[in-house]
């Protein structure tokens, strides 16, 4: 749908749906919100399968406390899942949620879908550092 185009600062469209619906057949993404609205690059808020993602890390031996390598473990999962579209709809940076989207706190609908202008108030500071240069 129209309607749910994002469109970048570089007058490049995305359509959200189809990189959150791509990142989302990854067992290890739980939730995905991608964000690209007037912004230069796609970023994206995930919530994780934590227990997939731990699990991960422990048979590459990655430390807990070693943020840096679990950054780059979970981006090598982003790139492959993104794999088959075009180099500016790729998810450049992300933010791992600790709490997923839910009803109550309003993010998402009744049938389970994103109410992308609360996720975009209710994360205002997480994709503000996503941004800043």
């Amino acid at each position: 749908r129209i309607k749910d185009l994002y469109k970048t600062s570089n007058g490049k469209y995305i359509a959200p749906q189809m990189l959150e619906g791509l990142l989302t057949v990854d067992p290890l993404f739980e939730q995905v919100a991608i964000i690209a609205d007037g912004y230069k690059f796609v970023s994206a808020l995930i919530y994780p399968n934590w227990e997939v993602l731990r699990r991960e890390a422990a048979e590459r031996g990655v430390p807990r406390d070693l943020s840096e390598e679990v950054h780059r473990l979970v981006m090598a999962h982003v790139e492959a899942a993104l794999s088959s579209v075009a180099q500016y709809e790729k998810v450049k940076k992300f933010h791992l949620m600790t709490t997923p989207f839910t009803l109550e706190s309003g993010e998402l609908t009744n049938t389970l879908k994103l109410r992308r202008k609360v996720v975009a108030e209710h994360y205002a500071s997480e994709i503000a550092h996503m941004y800043e240069e």
